[in-house]
């Protein structure tokens, strides 16, 4: 890595996909931050998450969801999660990593995101066994809130 006043920035002539610009800070911009935060420890004080540090835990997050790239890729997942901006974008970004298409639902209150949550557990479930994945609200009703486990393909 070359040591400059500025980042470089990456081509954007659309030759590079999304995880290909992660890598392309890692490897360019490794010691730039990507995010600077108060910390919440020292008053006043500022704390950086670096490209090189963001791009490793996605790159965990991806391993974490798809280790080795095990299974189909271009499976759809939606994530509900209510969490800061640095762990959304390092999932988000892992799971694209892995070649899993995010559909981000956002969390806009408890009584929409349980039937939701219900209903994508359901899809899920039955999309996976060849089922149609549309439910009534009586079938929702009657079904675990729990997300199904993941589906791996052989």
């Amino acid at each position: 890595m070359a040591s400059t006043s500025n980042p470089e920035c990456p081509p954007l002539d659309g030759s590079l996909l999304f995880p290909d610009i992660i890598e392309f800070h890692m490897q360019r911009n490794a010691s730039w931050p990507m995010y600077i935060f108060p910390d919440p420890q020292h008053t006043g004080a500022l704390t950086s998450i670096s490209f090189l540090e963001f791009g490793r835990a996605a790159h965990r997050v991806a391993h974490a969801f798809r280790p080795a790239r095990t299974g189909m890729d271009g499976q759809v997942t939606a994530i509900l999660v209510q969490t800061d901006t640095l762990l959304y974008t390092t999932l988000i970004a892992g799971l694209i990593i892995a070649g899993i298409i995010v559909s981000p639902i956002p969390s806009v209150s408890v009584t929409v995101s349980i039937p939701l949550r219900a209903a994508i557990s359901y899809f899920h479930s039955h999309s996976t066994t060849g089922h149609s994945g549309f439910a009534s609200p009586n079938q929702l009703s009657s079904h675990s809130l729990h997300p199904s486990k993941p589906h791996r393909s052989p």
